[in-house]
C-alpha cells in the first residue's frame, strides 16, 4: 500500500482563501519555500494574480503595475508564486495556469494578506492564456482555480482567448 501512495503527488495546487489565515511568512513557508529552504507542501502552488504591494519585477510579463516609490516609475508588480506550469501527457504539452482567489482580504482580513494584492484574473488569464499557446506551444490549457465559480463562469464566457479546462 505504502509504495502505491509513493507514486501518486500532487501535479498543482491554487492557494484558497483560507490558505492564507497565518499570514504570509507561514504562507509563503508553506508554499513558496523560504532561506532556501523548500516548501513545506510541495503542491507547486502556483497563482498568476497574487502579487507584493511592495516589490516589483521587471522581467515580468501579463500583470499589474505601479509606481515605484524609490524611483517614481511605472515597474510591474513581482508575483509571490509561480504563474504556470507545462506538463507533458503522452503526446500531448498541457499547459497548467494557477489562479488563487480573489477574495482573501475580505475572508480572512488584511492582516494576514499584508503586501499582498490579488486581482480577479480579468487581465492575466487572456494573456497567459495566449503566452501557453503561442510562446510555450502547449495543445492544452487548464485553469486550476480558486476564483470562485461565477468569476471561471465569467472568464469562461467572456474572456478571449480562453482556457480550454477551468477546473474549480
Amino acid at each position: 500500500m505504502i509504495d502505491v501512495l509513493n507514486k501518486f503527488s500532487f501535479v498543482a495546487h491554487a492557494p484558497g482563501n483560507w490558505d492564507f489565515l497565518y499570514g504570509p511568512a507561514r504562507f509563503e513557508e508553506t508554499f513558496k519555500g523560504v532561506n532556501g529552504n523548500p516548501p513545506l507542501a510541495n503542491w507547486n502552488a502556483m497563482a498568476s494574480n497574487l502579487y507584493y504591494t511592495n516589490q516589483f519585477d521587471d522581467n515580468a510579463v501579463c500583470g499589474v503595475t505601479a509606481t515605484d516609490p524609490a524611483t517614481g516609475t511605472v515597474r510591474p508588480r513581482k508575483r509571490v508564486l509561480p504563474i504556470y506550469m507545462i506538463k507533458q501527457v503522452g503526446n500531448v504539452r498541457v499547459g497548467i495556469l494557477g489562479m488563487t482567489t480573489a477574495r482573501a482580504i475580505a475572508a480572512v482580513g488584511t492582516s494576514v494578506t499584508q503586501n499582498y494584492m490579488f486581482t480577479n484574473g480579468k487581465d492575466e488569464v487572456p494573456c497567459f492564456v495566449n503566452r501557453l499557446r503561442n510562446v510555450e506551444g502547449v495543445d492544452v490549457v487548464v485553469m486550476m482555480s480558486e476564483l470562485e465559480m461565477s468569476r471561471d463562469i465569467q472568464i469562461a464566457e467572456t474572456i478571449a482567448p480562453a482556457p480550454d479546462v477551468i477546473l474549480n
